[in-house]
């Protein structure tokens, strides 16, 4: 497998994705950066907050719509690896079947839609939940688990399950938890409570 040079994000907007998102920017391994969501992040906040303007040349946006997304779409663009960090939380969805249709139907179908036609190599790595079983007596934490079975099926030559606790993000004021990937995969400024990677042999 030769090093992979492309690297998707889906829902960089979010908490966590904002800071994969700048991780990525700041760093070198990728030579293409995808950003793919409902809304986008501006590039004028991203070069203020100094990432430099060769790192925004890397940057490939593309505002979607989940609702109608199909197997395959994104093929063409060959992103050898996908940030899965799409989701939000009961409260801000507003009820129990739009947080499903979020972190669990929306998620499957962007993975879907990232996977490569031409048998190309592929890693997938989803920010999942501290606790998520398909079996749980939660159902946010049910749906979170049944979301991991999903994607253990769609093929992907690798897979990584991130499962955080809770954190606090120091741009929200209402104190309302969020989960962010831990400190080896992105740096966070924030205290983090003990984070548990599972690896998905596919």
């Amino acid at each position: 497998m030769a090093h992979p040079r492309s690297a998707l994000v889906v829902g960089a907007t979010g908490s966590t994705g904002r800071r994969v998102l700048r991780y990525l920017l700041r760093g070198s391994g990728f030579e293409r950066i995808g950003e793919y969501g409902r809304h986008l992040t501006d590039t004028k906040e991203l070069a203020l907050e100094g990432i430099s303007r060769t790192s925004l040349c890397r940057l490939e946006q593309r505002i979607i719509s989940f609702e109608t997304l199909q197997d395959e779409e994104w093929a063409a663009e060959e992103w050898d690896v996908i940030y899965m960090v799409l989701g939000t939380s009961v409260v801000v969805a507003g009820s129990r079947e739009t947080f499903d249709k979020i972190n669990r139907r929306f998620v499957l179908k962007a993975a879907r839609a990232a996977r490569r036609s031409d048998g190309g190599w592929q890693r997938l790595v989803y920010l999942s939940a501290a606790g998520a079983s398909s079996h749980s007596l939660t159902p946010c934490l049910q749906s979170r688990g049944l979301t991991e079975a999903g994607l253990a099926t769609l093929g992907f030559d690798e897979m990584i399950v991130m499962r955080p606790g809770p954190l606090k993000d120091p741009a929200v004021r209402n104190g309302t938890p969020r989960h962010v990937v831990d400190g080896s995969i992105v740096y966070v400024e924030d205290d983090y409570t003990a984070t548990t990677t599972l690896m998905l042999p596919i």
